[in-house]
């Protein structure tokens, strides 16, 4: 049920290593990768260094693998381009689940709200931090994730819906007095569908991406600190026009990057 596992094992695709989930596509590296949560990019995608995934399987309806020449609409990648679409909670009444596995829990709940609504959320997190609470000599020591997954559907009318969608993430790694490693990431976006009278639709799209990283390392008495960030803002145009057994697809797309590549702090003890 691990997208970025079950994509490892297509041709064409390597796995960086055994316990890694990331994927290099056609000799390229991972770093050469684009990957979208719903229009929305996405970094640093795995869960305790790489040994998971960080998109649970439960919130995800599809995804789609561009090996070579992607699509227009697909840019900012030198190699492969994996575009993960959220999905749509039932309208059949409300429904939920949880379950429990080695290493980690996850909860989910999806139903309708009112006649127009329907909203899902999930939400999983590691327990693996909860034995070590249990040692004296590791108590102090941080291990831990989570993920949180949403999406809210509103039907305006015959020819319009609206889409809220929302990906959520933290990775906390902790030796006392030793190292600390902390990435978060956050997508999110707004999607309004218009369906003209003939076979032609519109998508109109806000998105919002912000992945953040706080490391450090005690080195000979000397707190050494490592932060940056990738935050973008952007606005999506989508339209496509069906005629026969053809589609024409036009659209644009306009960006905003701030970027941190690294800033260093030294306290000395």
């Amino acid at each position: 049920k691990d997208v970025l596992r079950t994509l490892q094992l297509l041709p064409g695709v390597k796995q960086e290593s055994e316990a890694s989930s990331g994927f290099q596509v056609r000799g390229g590296t991972s770093a050469q990768n684009a990957i979208l949560y719903d229009h929305v990019p996405v970094y640093n995608v795995g869960h305790l260094a790489g040994l998971f995934s960080a998109f649970n399987s439960d919130a995800v309806s599809g995804a789609t693998l561009y090996k070579c020449s992607p699509p227009a609409q697909y840019g900012g990648a030198t190699s492969g381009v994996l575009d993960i679409a959220s999905r749509s909670a039932v309208t059949d009444g409300w429904h939920g689940g949880a379950s429990i596995g080695l290493l980690s829990a996850k909860a989910l709940g999806e139903g309708p709200l009112g006649r127009r609504a329907s909203l899902l959320v999930c939400a999983r997190r590691s327990y693996a931090d909860v034995p070590l609470k249990l040692v004296n000599d590791f108590k102090d020591n941080t291990l831990y994730f989570y993920d949180v997954n949403a999406r809210l559907d509103y039907t305006l009318g015959d020819r319009d819906q609206l889409q809220l969608s929302f990906f959520g993430s933290r990775d906390h790694i902790a030796l006392k007095d030793m190292a600390s490693m902390k990435w978060s990431n956050l997508a999110t976006n707004l999607s309004w569908r218009h369906h003209f009278r003939n076979d032609a639709h519109a998508v109109t799209t806000l998105l919002l991406s912000n992945y953040n990283t706080n490391n450090a390392v005690d080195l000979l008495g000397s707190d050494e600190t490592f932060s940056g960030h990738i935050r973008q803002w952007g606005l999506r145009e989508d339209f496509s026009l069906s005629f026969g057994a053809g589609e024409l697809t036009l659209g644009g797309h306009s960006l905003v990057v701030d970027v941190k590549t690294g800033e260093w702090q030294a306290v000395n003890d």
